[in-house]
This record gives C-alpha cells, sequence and structure tokens, in this order.
C-alpha cells in the first residue's frame, strides 16, 4: 500500500486543517485529504472550493499533485462540472456546508491565534 503524499504547507495552517476535518466529516475527503468517491469534476469543484475558501493561488497544480491526479485534467473535469446537471446537487452540498466551514475555520483561526499571544 502506498503512503499517503505529505499535505503541502498551504493546507497545513490552522483554517486549512479545520476545512479538511469538515470535509472529512461529510465524507468527501478521507484521513489522508483524499476525495471519497468524487468524479473528477466533482474533485475539480471540490478543488476550486477549497482553493476559494483558503485563498490558495496555482490550486490546480497543489491539488492535483495531492490527489495524483494531472493538473490539467483536474482544471479541465472543474470546468466541464460547472456546466453538468449531475454536479448540481453536489455544488449545493457544497454552498451548505460553505456557511458552516466559515464559522469552523473563523473560530479555528482566532483560538489559534489567541494561543501565540
Amino acid at each position: 500500500m502506498l503512503a499517503a503524499p505529505a499535505l503541502p504547507e498551504a493546507l497545513c495552517t490552522p483554517q486549512a486543517k479545520a476545512l479538511l476535518t469538515k470535509l472529512h466529516e461529510v465524507g468527501m475527503l478521507d484521513k489522508q485529504a483524499q476525495p471519497v468517491g468524487l468524479s473528477n469534476s466533482e474533485k475539480g469543484i471540490l478543488a476550486d472550493f477549497m482553493a476559494v475558501q483558503l485563498d490558495i493561488p496555482h490550486h490546480w497544480k497543489l491539488f492535483a499533485n495531492l490527489w495524483k491526479m494531472n493538473c490539467e485534467t483536474l482544471r479541465v473535469a472543474f470546468h466541464k462540472g460547472m456546466e453538468q446537471k449531475k454536479t448540481l446537487s453536489f455544488q449545493e452540498a457544497l454552498k451548505e456546508h460553505r456557511r458552516r466551514l466559515r464559522k469552523i475555520t473563523s473560530v479555528s483561526v482566532r483560538d489559534s491565534l489567541s494561543m501565540m499571544m
């Protein structure tokens, strides 16, 4: 069995860890931050969602490397997914979790900052 790739630095912040934990809790990611049962289009949508939430530049390469995919495949899958009716429910699920994720990541960042002081 292959070891899971190490998390990139951009996913090691308190805010990122809170987001990864929440996405694991709702079954979108496993404990190694790997997508669970997602199509390539859903992976692309998830990568973009996470990049926006965490302000990650050059996210296609970051998530493609983490998920052992070609970054162009991931980028194209995102664009195709945005046009597919079958990914609408996935997009809606992310929108539903966004409010909860913002609340969680805001608290996590605030807690981390208070611990530093």
